[in-house]
């Protein structure tokens, strides 16, 4: 009876020592940690042609009990499923009246793109409920699509709907459509991120000659004399993750190129940030440019980047 005892308690001390092993590789996200769950944030669908505020889009949603159910609705699903979620209305409601939210308005691009993507989410799911009516019957089909947060690559895409019932109550609908979330669209998005990690996440960059400036980007550049594309070409190779980039078009004036930065870092499983693959480009340029010419605007938006050069006139 004392060794069948004994051998309980050693079992369950196995146990929960595995179990605390697997909670702690589950607390670290990155390549170097197993568990990759990515930050969710669910928001409605947006035209990034239309110019509104956050407190324009919160007004609009606190006018759509419609709206207002599905986006909690499918934040829960996710929260239930494990994954990290951001509070897209928190976050609305934060930017109202704050000075960050007036720094928006008149950015280049949609100041809502813009306040999401400073949101530090890695997917932003988009949905879009809609009522169907057929006769006396309605049916509620809401549409989700999971989007990299920066390439804006989709992830998953699915659509839910309720059954067709005699009722005018929207919500009600949306809600019996929201009950039909199925595992597998959770499962794509995991796949799909897990890859996303290994092979990193892809920048797209474009370099120019400010017009009025003499510099050629075939000019012989830093002690080997090579052209700027070619120097590029070397960085990547020893720079990019997985040594993955490359200079993709060129011109005297104009240059093309892409290459790949980690989603998380090596040792601390911390989230990459965005501001990386912009500080690889202006540490190379710093190394190789003539002091006779500087870096001069820079404009980032999601994975893309611009970068002009001119003529340092401080000299």
């Amino acid at each position: 009876m004392r060794k069948i005892l004994s051998s309980v308690i050693c079992f369950a001390v196995m146990a929960m020592l595995a179990a605390g092993a697997m909670a702690q590789g589950y607390e670290t996200r990155g390549s170097g940690h197993q568990a990759k769950l990515p930050n969710i944030m669910v928001v409605p669908y947006i035209n990034e042609q239309m110019d509104s505020s956050p407190a324009d889009l919160r007004t609009f949603i606190d006018n759509n009990p419609m709206l207002q159910l599905a986006l909690s609705k499918v934040k829960e699903s996710f929260s239930l499923n494990g994954y990290p979620t951001v509070d897209f209305i928190g976050l609305l409601r934060s930017q109202r009246n704050s000075s960050m939210a007036q720094a928006y308005r008149g950015a280049a691009s949609n100041p809502i793109i813009k306040m999401m993507q400073s949101s530090k989410a890695d997917i932003f799911v988009y949905i879009t409920p809609r009522i169907i009516k057929n006769g006396s019957t309605s049916q509620a089909i809401v549409m989700l699509d999971a989007q990299d947060a920066y390439t804006r690559e989709s992830f998953a895409n699915a659509n839910f709907s309720s059954d067709e019932f005699e009722t005018s109550d929207s919500v009600r609908l949306v809600n019996m459509a929201l009950d039909n979330i199925s595992r597998n669209f959770f499962g794509q998005i995991e796949e799909r991120f897990a890859d996303l990690v290994a092979s990193g996440r892809t920048i797209v960059a474009r370099m120019y000659v400010k017009e009025g400036c003499e510099m050629s980007f075939y000019d012989g550049f830093g002690a080997t004399g090579d052209d700027l594309g070619t120097l590029l070409n070397y960085y990547f190779a020893e720079n990019a993750y997985h040594g993955t980039g490359e200079v993709t078009a060129i011109e005297d004036y104009y240059m093309d190129m892409s290459f790949k930065i980690p989603v998380y870092e090596e040792q601390t499983g911390r989230p990459v940030p965005m501001t990386y693959a912009m500080s690889m480009l202006r540490k190379f340029l710093r190394g190789v440019l003539p002091s006779d010419y500087k870096i001069g605007k820079t404009d980032t938006n999601g994975a893309q980047i611009d970068i002009y050069i001119e003529d340092n006139v401080e000299l």
